[in-house]
């Protein structure tokens, strides 16, 4: 088992235990040991102050990594294929989803991320520290990011926001020399977009769920995200994981944060920043791929979330590789 104190530290075991390293313009990368896998991950900035990593990897033999970070911060993933659970014990696992995750790091404990043999790990993450905040004139208070961890961790949040932040990320054409100061904007953004979310959701706090609700919500987001583009109605859906609609709709809003409408719209507009990479696919493939009747209601949805249209999103980003 790993055990890391940090993301730096995360990173020098790996190196130490055999992984090969290439520096490259933007920082360094990663390669497997063949006795581990193949593949590899990208990682740009600094792992000590704020840092994104990109990975690629097929893992053949079993990992567990233990995490017990000393310094507060964020991390953010947009999961794009992974087999893996995560937990802080064994019997409040998770599976690791499609689109983003995000962990708030408010206190010293414990989380483990296990990965079976045979593991694909493709994802974008990006870190973010305490002290790169201080540094950078934001100050955090300490309720504020104990309300960030009740509210975000273990929850399943889905931000399609921030799914688009480190695809955006991920594919800048911005050179090297200026990558530096383009990512600093963007690592404050992506603190934005979740400490916004944090707050729009105020001071209230949740009721106690109890865990036959627990493990309703547990299956039906399972399912929803089996099924995004044919969603069951809220009727059909509270049948399959054996509780009433009211009962399944309250539980869910209290352990995922989100609304099922919201959340499954989310989970649509994560599988359409993927889908527009298909150059095959025009928008309304895309459309009847995430389960919009028509093109109209899936422009409408994109719009809303990402504040432009896909065709736009998808043209822009041509323009950017072009230069």
């Amino acid at each position: 088992m790993y055990k890391f104190y940090s993301t730096a530290d995360m990173l020098q075991q790996y190196e130490e235990s055999g992984w090969r390293r290439k520096n490259n313009g933007r920082g360094f990368s990663l390669e497997l040991p063949p006795e581990l896998g193949t593949g590899y991950m990208e990682i740009w900035g600094d792992p000590a102050s704020h840092c994104c990593i990109d990975s690629n990897m097929v893992l053949n033999r079993e990992m567990v990594e233990r995490y017990y970070y000393t310094e507060r911060g964020l991390k953010i993933t947009f999961i794009e294929d992974m087999t893996g659970s995560y937990y802080q014990s064994k019997d409040t696992s998770e599976e690791a989803l499609f689109g983003t995750f995000c962990t708030v790091c408010n206190l010293p404990r414990p989380w483990f991320h296990r990965y079976p043999a045979g593991t694909k790990q493709k994802c974008f993450s990006i870190v973010i520290c305490e002290s790169f905040l201080n540094n950078t004139g934001i100050i955090i208070p300490s309720d504020d990011w104990d309300r960030a961890a009740y509210i975000i961790n273990g929850r399943n949040n889905k931000y399609p926001e921030l799914a688009a932040l480190c695809r955006e990320i991920s594919r800048t054409s911005v050179s090297d020399k200026c990558f530096p100061m383009y990512f600093h904007g963007k690592a404050v953004e992506a603190t934005a977009l979740i400490f916004n979310a944090v707050y729009k959701m105020g001071s209230k706090e949740m009721d106690i769920i109890t865990p036959k609700s627990r493990l309703a919500v547990k299956r039906a987001i399972h399912i929803l995200n089996e099924k995004f583009a044919h969603t069951p109605v809220i009727d059909e859906l509270a049948k399959m994981v054996e509780v009433d609609p009211k009962t399944l709709q309250k539980g869910f809003q209290q352990t995922v944060g989100q609304t099922i409408h919201q959340y499954v719209r989310a989970i649509r507009m994560e599988r359409a920043l993927t889908y527009l990479e298909d150059k095959t696919l025009n928008t309304d493939d895309i459309a009847r791929l995430t389960g919009y009747q028509s093109k109209v209601h899936f422009f409408r949805a994109f719009k809303e979330i990402y504040g432009c249209t896909p065709n736009t999103m998808r043209t822009g980003e041509f323009n950017l590789r072009k230069q």
